[in-house]
């Protein structure tokens, strides 16, 4: 069991907080900035939004203890007492309160900050409770997790810079947080779905008939990618459209000798895997440090601690790596 909860903060940390991170980088090169100013309030959005994610993981199992019991779901408050579940609520929201009217020092990333707690409160907690209707519950969780964090930080990275934030820019990064938090609480839900349905959980999954749902899955991708390559323009770095390139490359070599199936959204039978994740929690803040490293000498070491923190994919990305070569040198 202690395994499988490590693993699975693994998972959270490489897949929430790494494209995060590489939100702040990308933003701290877009505006021409010294990286290393920035670090401190760098650390702060990324720290602050790590303690946003824990308020959202103790209310998430605090507002679905019966619905978990009903589908046999381990939930890890089961047995704490009603009294002992609040004081451990409100223990986890206070350091989200902390950051709001304590660290943050410009209106713009405060109204993000706050906007990602309340789109999450509205889709765990009655009486709104949006997880449980429909469309509403796939819109505040892309907004809470993505969306919100994403603006937070980013504007967050404007302020430090000393910069206004850029309109383009801002709007953008929310279109691509946005969507790709919508294919991934959606995926979520879809993968779900069976144990929703049981525990009667009307979630946008279990609502949703799915014979043509790869229209609207391919439709939320092709905006996501949209807007990526506007950031990417924007940045103007020749070496991040060459990282982009050399990624889906690799996609479709996974794909044709792995039989990995690549989804936008709905899961299929087989070895799935969701397009672009690896792209952004590894190679696309690990391109962004490497242009920061190049332009600003005596940021190397930021690369090497970002892939310390960030091990995961790497480790994937190895093995699979071992896996094409040994099946070439068989052949």
């Amino acid at each position: 069991m202690k395994l499988t909860k490590l693993i699975r903060l693994s998972e959270w940390w490489q897949y929430k907080m790494a494209p995060l991170a590489a939100m702040g980088y990308a933003t701290a090169l877009y505006c021409g900035a010294d990286v290393l100013a920035l670090l401190p309030g760098l650390l702060m959005v990324v720290v602050s939004a790590m303690f946003g994610a824990a308020y959202v993981s103790v209310l998430n199992d605090f507002t679905d203890i019966e619905e978990d019991l009903a589908a046999g779901k381990y939930n890890r408050q089961s047995k704490l007492t009603p009294v002992q579940r609040r004081l451990l609520l409100a223990a986890s929201a206070i350091p989200g309160f902390l950051f709001l009217f304590f660290f943050y020092k410009d209106s713009l990333p405060t109204l993000f900050y706050f906007l990602a707690g309340v789109s999450f409160t509205a889709y765990s907690m009655p009486p709104m409770r949006l997880k449980n209707k429909g469309v509403w519950g796939v819109v505040a969780d892309a907004s809470g997790a993505h969306l919100f964090p994403t603006l937070t930080i980013a504007a967050a990275i404007f302020h430090f810079a000393g910069k206004n934030a850029d309109a383009v820019w801002m709007i953008s990064a929310a279109v691509w947080a946005f969507a790709y938090g919508l294919r991934g609480i959606m995926w979520h839900q879809f993968s779900d779905r069976m144990n929703d349905t049981e525990s009667g959980t009307s979630t946008y999954a279990v609502k949703r008939e799915i014979y043509n749902f790869w229209i609207i899955a391919k439709g939320i991708l092709a905006v996501e990618v949209l807007a990526l390559c506007v950031l990417l323009a924007y940045l103007n770095m020749p070496l991040l459209w060459l990282v982009f390139g050399l990624y889906i490359i690799g996609v479709a070599i996974a794909r044709t000798f792995f039989n990995i199936k690549v989804i936008a959204i709905l899961p299929v039978p087989g070895r799935n895997y969701i397009f672009l994740n690896t792209f952004y929690q590894l190679f696309w803040p690990v391109a962004v440090l490497l242009v920061v490293a190049l332009q600003q000498p005596g940021t190397w070491w930021l690369l090497l601690l970002h892939l310390v923190l960030f091990p995961q994919n790497i480790l994937s990305c190895f093995q699979l790596s071992r896996r094409f070569f040994g099946r070439l040198s068989a052949q």
